[in-house]
């Protein structure tokens, strides 16, 4: 067999061997969150925010908006900035923290007023003489500044031990 033919016979087996490990990571339809129908919600939005930190290492510190009433917002972290309609009335969700290979998770609660603009904001800090990392979300009302939720602290989990999972979605 010459060298060729080997290097093709080689390359067919890796392509069937990896393509069996192929999964289907997609969310199900029913478990994804849909804008409201049009005019239910009444210019009424929420969305992530972002620190930007300076440096030759630096990463950007990212708040998103990673659960709307138990249903995944699609994209979450990539669309982190990107307004997502509401309807008015009490809502749920699960606010996500990133910042390189450190993350926290929290739920909040907060009642959206018809055309309010809400704000997820992330406020990290260090704590404790091994300075752990924390988390302060909150929903604020992009208008005033003011709170509209309670402020929660959450543990940020990650780094060189990444065996730890902090996903409680609807605590």
């Amino acid at each position: 067999m010459s060298v060729t033919a080997l290097s093709r016979s080689l390359a067919t087996l890796i392509f069937i061997l990896l393509a069996g490990c192929a999964t289907d990571d997609a969310i199900p339809a029913d478990q994804l969150y849909r804008h409201p129908p049009a005019g239910t919600a009444q210019g009424t939005w929420i969305k992530g925010s972002k620190i930007e930190v300076s440096g030759l290492f630096a990463a950007p510190h990212l708040g998103y908006v990673l659960m709307i009433d138990g249903k995944f917002v699609l994209n979450a972290k990539e669309n982190a900035e990107q307004p997502i309609a509401i309807t008015p009335g009490p809502h749920e969700i699960s606010a996500e923290y990133s910042y390189s290979v450190f993350t926290a998770r929290t739920a909040l609660s907060f009642e959206a007023k018809a055309g309010g603009t809400y704000v997820l904001n992330i406020k990290p800090r260090l704590e404790g003489e091994g300075e752990r990392r924390f988390c302060d979300m909150s929903v604020v009302d992009a208008a005033t500044g003011q709170p509209v939720s309670p402020v929660k602290s959450s543990y940020v989990t990650g780094g060189p031990s990444r065996n730890q999972s902090n996903f409680r979605p609807l605590d």
